[in-house]
């Protein structure tokens, strides 16, 4: 469509062309009565011959100009004004429609990939601006459904700004599904014709290419695979075996982002890969949610700047910086066969004030106006009540009853001498050892009335063995006959809240895979197989109905050491990434509780947070940095913890 400069469009004066496409031509205008300039979008005159059609698209371009956003463009106006337009013979007189929105000085997000990926810093402030602009639309009951680099525009600050919100499916109905039933019968093309995707298709959500009605999970999906092209340079279905592009976004399995884009970071490869989910319901439920993870990765990545960082690095929790501990180390017996657990008035003193003026300097109260904290998270809600000095040199594991009264203790062994502990530490300094004799025992956890753990003896294989507890002198343990095998070549045991069921780890030379059992190893089946993974730390979630695990980075790469969380629905048994794909140590088991959180320990600098139940939302818990050991118990009230290779400390809440 060619219009003059100087062509009055109603108020507004044409000052040049700017673009053109399927959606109409747009104009760099002038409003001579604000004396600013503006972008005039005339539309195409085909799709404003229906008059129905009409009184929706001013309907819906209402509603989208009262949308009032940064990352949107502003609608101004809606005209409408007869112009004679250049013909093979002469001049034609048309009547066109028109819109006059805010004027963008800078290039679309399209142009801007032109140029090769954006620095990952950049990519996310563009996402993060995406984000923000949905979230405000979709509160105001407005669907972009056609959102692409295209429609992505860049001011001159870099601010991400989208256009034509809410406006596709009535500018140039081929390019997106009808939004309601209601309005299927009027629009008379139909999503089967011949070339309606071109140049969109590679952004349609599943619902979208079937015809279904259009949510704002549709929008996410779209989000998805702008945030995946902007990473790879090319849309997640572009290379698609199936060969037709309907099909591929139907069929084709969600894309693994960190094996497609090695040095991506976790948690910007999790949001992508929830939103490209096939099941609108998988998705998240609102771009909100979306915005929650890309600020902290923001956060994330201010953290990280000036300071050379692996990519699982800087896909942490938020930190501080903090001296890098000693890894710890498997040290033999210092001498003594029965350990005890000594109080230290003094070095609890010191410990206390040392780990409260770290709480207290490390983490403040919210302001007033802000939600309230969960009480668990304060730092003067927590104190340390023991040190157990006695046993820190030798300790390699650790794990707290539900009720946080026991605490189960594996010591090293040089061979031979390895010792399960168990101790009530609040009500006594005394201890019970309740397995003995091992070349090696590690991986405590507790059962009903029992402990299981992973141990070696006599030159047999390593395995899962199970020691029964009995009452003795009220909350102290004693050893109940010898220690049972439960699962030869079996790690990492865990049992269920209700105590019938046990998951552990077996691996191969091309993977892991995680096993159910009973708790005395009757009726073993595996539940989910991993190739190329190294699962381990697996632990209950969801009241028992899943498992969680930690997926272990390559022990001879950068990030050695760290791992990312992974669930399997018991009843839909398949790994499936769990929460904002956050960096944890790989050496410290979560620790679920009964309320549906969960305490995990960050890599790299160590430091306990609570994570809500999807493992979306965390908060950094007052137990310092640099911890080796962490232990929770289920009642949430009860934490082990050590730091380095200093002493455990139980702490207790309230």
């Amino acid at each position: 469509m060619i219009i003059r400069p100087g062509t009055a469009l109603g108020p507004y004066e044409v000052v040049a062309p700017l673009d053109a496409g399927g959606m109409g031509s747009v104009f760099r205008g002038r409003d001579p009565r604000l004396g600013r300039e503006v972008a005039i979008k005339v539309l195409p005159v085909a799709s404003m011959k229906d008059e129905r059609r009409v009184k929706r698209f001013l309907r819906e371009a209402r509603a989208a100009a009262a949308v009032t956003h940064p990352n949107i463009v502003a609608i101004y106006d809606v005209g409408e004004a007869e112009v004679d337009l250049a013909a093979p013979v002469g001049a034609e007189r048309v009547a066109l429609r028109f819109l006059v929105e805010e004027f963008v000085e800078g290039p679309s997000l399209r142009r801007l990939l032109r140029s090769g990926r954006p620095p990952l810093g950049r990519l996310v402030e563009i996402a993060t601006g995406i984000a923000r602009g949905l979230g405000a639309a979709h509160e105001k009951g407005l669907i972009h459904r056609d959102l692409k680099p295209e429609n992505v525009l860049l001011d001159a600050r870099g601010t991400a700004k989208i256009a034509d919100f809410g406006l596709v499916r009535f500018i140039y109905p081929d390019t997106a599904a009808p939004g309601d039933e209601a309005e299927k019968d009027d629009v008379t093309e139909t999503l089967t014709r011949s070339g309606f995707v071109v140049g969109t298709l590679g952004y349609m959500s599943p619902e979208q290419v079937r015809g279904d009605p259009l949510g704002p999970s549709s929008d996410l999906f779209a989000l998805g695979i702008v945030l995946y092209e902007m990473l790879a340079g090319e849309t997640p279905f572009s290379r698609s075996a199936f060969g037709d592009p309907f099909t591929a976004i139907l069929k084709e399995p969600t894309p693994r982002v960190l094996e497609r884009i090695p040095g991506t970071p976790p948690r910007l490869a999790h949001v992508i890969e929830r939103c490209l989910e096939k099941d609108a319901a998988r998705r998240y439920p609102s771009a909100a949610r979306v915005l929650v993870h890309l600020e902290e990765l923001r956060r994330e990545l201010r953290l990280d700047t000036g300071r050379a960082a692996s990519p699982r690095a800087s896909a942490v929790l938020p930190t501080v910086a903090a001296a890098e501990p000693t890894r710890r180390t498997a040290r033999p017996l210092g001498g003594g066969h029965q350990l005890a657990l000594a109080l230290a008035g003094g070095a609890l003193a010191v410990l206390v004030a040392f780990a409260g003026g770290w709480a207290v300097g490390r983490t403040r109260p919210a302001p007033a106006s802000a939600n309230p904290v969960d009480p668990r998270l304060l730092a003067d809600s927590w104190r340390a009540t023991r040190v157990l000095d006695g046993l820190a040199e030798r300790c390699v594991a650790a794990a707290l009853s539900p009720d946080g009264r026991r605490a189960a203790l594996a010591s090293a062994g040089d061979g031979v001498g390895a010792e399960l502990i168990v101790a009530a530490p609040n009500s006594s300094p005394e201890a019970a050892t309740v397995a003995a004799g091992f070349a090696s025992i590690e991986a405590p956890a507790f059962g009903n009335a029992s402990v299981l753990f992973v141990g070696a003896r006599d030159g047999s294989p390593s395995g899962i063995w199970l020691a029964r507890l009995a009452e003795a002198a009220g909350l102290l343990a004693a050893a109940d006959g010898e220690p049972q095998p439960v699962a030869e070549g079996g790690e990492d045991p865990a049992v269920s809240p209700d105590g019938s069921l046990v998951v552990f780890v077996r691996r191969s030379a091309g993977g892991s895979q995680l096993w159910l059992a009973s708790p005395g190893g009757a009726k073993a089946r595996p539940l989910v197989s991993a190739p190329g993974r190294s699962l381990r730390h697996p632990v209950f979630v969801e009241g028992g109905g899943a498992v969680l695990a930690v997926d272990l980075a390559d022990p001879a790469g950068p990030d050695a050491g760290s791992g990312i969380l992974f669930s399997s629905p018991l009843a839909d048994a398949r790994l499936v990434p769990f929460g904002t794909g956050r960096a944890v140590d790989a050496g410290v088991r979560p620790a679920p509780l009964g309320d549906g959180t969960l305490i995990v320990v960050s890599w790299p600098d160590r430091s306990a947070w609570l994570l809500d139940g999807a493992g979306e939302t965390a908060r950094r818990l007052p137990f310092g940095a640099g911890l080796t050991h962490l232990a929770a118990s289920a009642d949430g009230r009860s934490v082990l913890t050590r730091t380095g290779n200093g002493p455990l400390i139980l702490w207790r809440r309230g």
